[in-house]
């Protein structure tokens, strides 16, 4: 008799261990985090800082174990002050003008990811993902006597870029990721009210600036 519990129970934690297997986690959800301040100077801009905020939340389902895809958002918010001299292009008034700007971005896509290391614990890859959507510009803050007339302005946007990619599993379902974003990329505005577009090339291009990390779940 003890044979035969023996036997089931046995049989049962086998049959356990092949439902683990079958049902192991293919989905990722994260949320990467992306945050950039500047400090610049030139001839026509006297003082110019920007702090600029990005989010990335993503869901990944992994295919095998060299290939994941899914749907991916991005939502960004950038603020920037400017200070205008009396050779700036922009104002010939007053001398120690200064104007706040901000940029907002709203864009969703596909995000193909290939595996380059994975032992459960540590995963290295990289990734591509192409994302349509909006990028708003609007001038929020304009002193009295300056000649500053920016008009709230909206863009299509496309943009696609390679990034690179770790992942460290606290748990089995609980990680950690940091990204390289953008070592090559292209994007692409279109003036909604005018038959304007630009595009622009990068590669490895503030590569701190573009850095981002943030928490993942797997499920």
């Amino acid at each position: 008799m003890k044979i035969f519990q023996s036997i089931l129970l046995l049989t049962f934690i086998g049959g356990l261990t092949k439902i683990s297997h079958a049902q192991e986690k293919k989905f990722v959800l994260s949320a990467p985090l992306q945050y950039s301040a500047t400090n610049n100077d030139n001839n026509f801009v006297q003082s110019k800082n920007a702090h600029d905020f990005l989010i990335n939340p993503q869901l990944i389902y992994r295919i095998n174990k060299h290939w994941a895809f899914g749907p991916i958002m991005r939502i960004g918010i950038s603020k920037r002050t400017q200070g205008t001299s009396n050779d700036s292009q922009y104002d010939a008034s007053n001398i120690n003008a200064t104007y706040k700007e901000k940029y907002t971005t709203m864009k969703y896509g596909l995000n193909l990811q290939r595996y380059l290391y994975d032992n459960d614990k540590v995963q290295l890859f990289t990734e591509i993902n192409g994302l349509f959507g909006n990028f708003k510009h609007k001038t929020v803050e304009q002193p009295d006597g300056t000649i500053l007339n920016f008009n709230s302005q909206n863009y299509n946007s496309f943009e696609t870029g390679l990034h690179i990619g770790g992942r460290y599993q606290f748990t089995k379902a609980l990680g950690i990721e940091a990204r390289i974003n953008q070592l090559i990329s292209y994007s692409e505005k279109s003036y909604k009210e005018q038959d304007d577009k630009n595009s622009q090339i990068n590669v490895i291009s503030n590569v701190f600036n573009n850095a981002s990390i943030g928490i993942s779940y797997s499920f």
